[in-house]
């Protein structure tokens, strides 16, 4: 028997006290509750208050999962790519998966990407690199990412990874690694 395919989650937008989105398809909240359209995630007192295009209330809570029915996708604007780097710029991007909001500590908002190990590796590749580029190469890279992401996996679930957990990543000199 095949074991699932492995769930990435990744931080998309982080420290915001709103985030608009807009949900290209039908999405299913945890009240089992069919959204689609725009929407906002706004934080207020230690919540997420997620609203529809028309200000209405659809959910209260410290996180709320929007689970993508049906290949739907969504849309999120501002996102900074290329960060640190002289290319650093906001773009407005559009994600397979679900989109998952959690209310931080400092009270501003997380949103994470909740999407399989495959397709996060097609997203990858494809934004990594030139489509023109050698097959060869291409098939290097997916490996070389594919591994990658394993051995963080792997990490994650090492003993010395769990302790740190609570912090929700881990910092040095070299990278930075954070867990949704």
């Amino acid at each position: 028997m095949m074991s699932a395919e492995p769930i990435i989650r990744v931080g998309i937008l982080e420290h915001r006290t709103m985030i608009q989105a807009i949900l290209n398809g039908t999405f299913e909240l945890p009240d089992k509750t069919m959204i689609a359209g725009k929407v906002f995630a706004a934080s207020e007192h230690g919540l997420i208050i997620l609203c529809d295009n028309n200000n209405t209330i659809l959910m209260r809570a410290t996180e709320i999962l929007c689970r993508s029915l049906h290949h739907a996708t969504f849309t999120l604007t501002a996102v900074t790519i290329g960060i640190n780097f002289h290319w650093q710029q906001q773009e407005i991007q559009t994600f397979e998966g679900n989109l998952h909001f959690v209310i931080e500590n400092d009270g501003t908002i997380t949103a994470i990407n909740e999407i399989g190990l495959e397709s996060y590796l097609q997203s990858v590749i494809s934004s990594e690199m030139n489509a023109q580029a050698p097959v060869e190469f291409l098939k290097a890279h997916a490996i070389t990412s594919r591994s990658w992401l394993t051995a963080m996996l792997g990490r994650r679930n090492s003993s010395s990874i769990k302790n740190a957990s609570a912090k929700r990543g881990v910092e040095t000199e070299f990278e930075i690694v954070r867990w949704y």
